[in-house]
């Protein structure tokens, strides 16, 4: 069978950061390129933000909302990632 070993019931109105990290931005720097990559690594349209239109926690759960919008005068997806 199978053993729980991990869990968040967002039992509060924000993330725990000492269980959450929200990434914000279209990539990130790789130290083993020295070089930033965008969308992710991946070619990801999004652009991650950590606003509360996006990211929230309610009625014990995490909600992430994807929108279309203009940010950083890129037309993308405009959502939040979790880590």
């Amino acid at each position: 069978g199978w053993t729980l070993t991990w869990s968040d019931e967002f039992n509060d109105t924000v993330l725990d950061p000492a269980n959450w990290v929200a990434e914000e931005g279209n990539g990130f720097w790789s130290a083993d390129s020295s070089a930033y990559v965008n969308g992710w690594g991946n070619d990801e349209l999004q652009c991650y933000q950590r606003a509360p239109r996006n990211l929230s926690v309610r009625d014990g759960a995490l909600h992430l909302v994807a929108r279309r919008e203009t940010v950083r005068d890129v037309s993308s997806r405009d959502t939040a990632k979790m880590c």
